[in-house]
């Protein structure tokens, strides 16, 4: 879970990286899922709140 906060994306990057290490998904699926994912959540932090409050947005992944 991350604030809605554009100084959270590195923190989201992180996470991404230890996931698809751990999932054993290769450089090349890791670099495009992170790149959707925080494209996604910067579109979400500057345009879905209309307000100044801290929000949290859950992202949730599951491998089948």
């Amino acid at each position: 879970m991350i604030e809605n906060r554009i100084g959270e994306l590195p923190a989201l990057a992180g996470n991404i990286e230890a996931l698809t290490i751990k999932w054993e998904l290769g450089e090349s699926i890791a670099m495009n899922i992170s790149l959707v994912l925080e494209e996604a959540v910067s579109n979400i932090i500057n345009y879905a709140f209309r307000d100044d409050r801290v929000h949290k947005i859950r992202i949730s992944f599951s491998r089948e």
